[in-house]
């Protein structure tokens, strides 16, 4: 943690403790939350990375199933909200950027603009672990906050509900929650709404790279951060086999910080193989929907495929697939104590395959 970052999360706690001393109210059984009477609910999730907004989505989707007259809306960050165009579960989205930590007057406004709300159920999808999440979650003067009690936050919450503890998957962990108070969901599905014209331009592309919709299309995400990534060697290990041993069209994506890995391969690659760097969240996605399956690290673009109803096989390089593996019957993930091997990559390809029914993807 770099001395910026250091200095940031201190003033963080120090705003927090004080803010938590001076909006501290009573907590409030869990009983009394009663669910006919909320008319406007808001989830918090105020977090920059893609894969954590795409892992509440399933949270949205269940309140509004359960309440289905209420107004739901989310506060979240700038970097992702396009994800959400679409989404019938999310009715208006409250919009956090990190200018407004040097611009009080834009941090003031938002949070009247929260407040003007005047929100019945207020839930940190977080649990109260973010420390963000729960001061946005406290300052909204919600009826009902609900937060974790086990959360690190929990002076910004009014109801405390206890979950279960140990390896929980993200998507679980926020069900749970929501569970607690009597919201329940039909299905843990991530989801992105694709919208016609969107998918139009992907079938387009695909036409312009010469890629038949009747052949299987893997997709191969080279990206990931840091010590998630997985070697360029190995990747290239198993875009050959796809090409020379299951005859698959594949397309490697590459993201803007990607590139310079992919000078590592060189001439390498398999002239059939097609390259695309497209970043735009939206139109990457369409271009996901389109594959039979999506290899890919632990990174965004594993929620996104699996948002887009992809199947996934994912490689984590870290002990925390328990969290964040793309769960169901067409995701496999592969992690090895000492090191994921391409055989291991290649074995679960070929079982999902043979699990993946055969269909054309839409136009």
């Amino acid at each position: 943690m770099t001395g910026v970052k250091r200095l940031e999360r201190l003033g963080k706690l120090i705003i927090a403790s004080g803010l938590a001393r001076l909006q501290r109210s009573e907590a409030r059984p869990v009983q009394e939350l009663d669910l006919s009477r909320v008319q406007r609910v808001l989830f918090v999730r105020v977090n920059f990375r893609m894969g954590n907004l795409l892992l509440a989505t399933p949270g949205f989707a269940a309140a509004r199933t359960s309440l289905p007259h209420s107004e739901i809306d989310l506060l979240t960050t700038s970097a992702y909200s396009q994800l959400l165009d679409g989404n019938q579960d999310v009715d208006h989205v409250f919009i956090f950027n990190r200018g407004m930590l040097v611009r009080p007057w834009a941090l003031f406004g938002l949070v009247r603009r929260i407040r003007r709300r005047q929100y019945d159920l207020v839930i940190d999808c977080s649990g109260g672990e973010s420390l963000t999440g729960a001061l946005f979650a406290g300052l909204s003067r919600g009826r009902w906050r609900v937060g974790s009690a086990s959360g690190r936050h929990e002076g910004c919450f009014n109801v405390l509900v206890a979950l279960e503890q140990g390896r929980v998957h993200k998507v679980d962990a926020l069900l749970a929650l929501l569970e607690s108070i009597g919201i329940r969901a039909e299905s843990r599905d991530m989801k992105v709404i694709l919208a016609p014209d969107e998918r139009r331009w992907a079938q387009l592309r695909w036409s312009k790279w010469g890629l038949s919709p009747d052949r299987e299309t893997v997709g191969v995400n080279i990206g990931a951060r840091g010590d998630k990534r997985w070697p360029m060697d190995h990747f290239l290990d198993v875009v050959r086999w796809l090409d020379e041993e299951l005859g698959a069209q594949v397309v490697m994506f590459v993201g803007p910080q990607e590139r310079e890995r992919l000078k590592e391969v060189g001439d390498r690659l398999p002239a059939t193989a097609i390259v695309d760097t497209t970043s735009e969240p939206r139109r990457f996605a369409a271009l996901l929907a389109r594959c039979t399956v999506v290899i890919t690290g632990d990174t965004g673009p594993m929620h996104l495929a699996a948002a887009v109803g992809v199947p996934t096989v994912s490689i984590f390089r870290k002990h925390n697939f328990e969290f964040y593996a793309p769960q169901g019957a067409f995701h496999r993930f592969v992690y090895v104590e000492n090191g994921v091997g391409t055989a291991a990559v290649i074995d679960a390809l070929s079982d999902l395959l043979h699990s993946v029914p055969r269909s054309s993807p839409q136009a």
